[in-house]
């Protein structure tokens, strides 16, 4: 895999203050780079990953806009199982279509 540096991909202070408060071991950022149907494709330090969201995330999830999406940084956790995302950090803007 190739290295990135997450700052290249738009990780700013705003996030790394949203994953400090947290107090969290074990756990990377990611910025979402593509969806499919169970997968999210990450991009990370250590390159692009796959990586599934996690049951309790899709959840407690009100609205779909409340999922990852393309752009959005997230805080994922590697397993023995694979790759998962628990948390969307809280996005600098947002584009979303009006309902017809």
């Amino acid at each position: 895999m190739n290295q990135m540096d997450l700052k290249d991909l738009g990780w700013k202070d705003f996030f790394q203050e949203q994953m400090d408060s947290l107090e969290l071991e074990e756990v990377f950022p990611g910025r979402v780079a593509r969806t499919g149907p169970g997968i999210l494709g990450l991009l990370t330090e250590e390159g692009e990953i796959e990586a599934r969201v996690s049951g309790r995330l899709k959840q407690k999830s009100v609205s779909a806009s409340e999922l990852p999406g393309i752009g959005d940084w997230v805080l994922y956790k590697p397993l023995e199982s694979g790759n998962m995302v628990f948390l969307v950090l809280e996005r600098t803007s947002k584009i979303s279509r009006k309902v017809p």
